[in-house]
């Protein structure tokens, strides 16, 4: 008799790292954009790791939270940028 709980393939499982990241990639501005679009960009970074950040058994959630501190460190850099004009 088997007592082990057969795996759900049907649930949704959380993104890779490097999903989320080939995601953002494909949704970057163009290099001439203001910097309150790159910045916007930036923050999108932040909302597409949710997944990994928020939840601390993945297995790439340190990483993930490194990669969306940074963001958020460089959307708010070019917003103070943006404000000193």
């Amino acid at each position: 008799m088997c007592t082990t709980t057969p795996r759900d393939d049907t649930a949704e499982q959380p993104p890779s790292l490097s999903e989320v990241l080939a995601v953002w990639t494909e949704r970057t501005p163009d290099p001439h954009a203001a910097d309150e679009v790159v910045a916007a960009w930036f923050d999108l970074k932040v909302e597409l790791l949710a997944p990994i950040t928020s939840n601390p058994d993945h297995p790439e959630h340190d990483r993930a939270r490194h990669f969306a501190a940074k963001a958020v460190q460089s959307a708010n850099a070019l917003r103070d940028r943006e404000n000193e004009r």
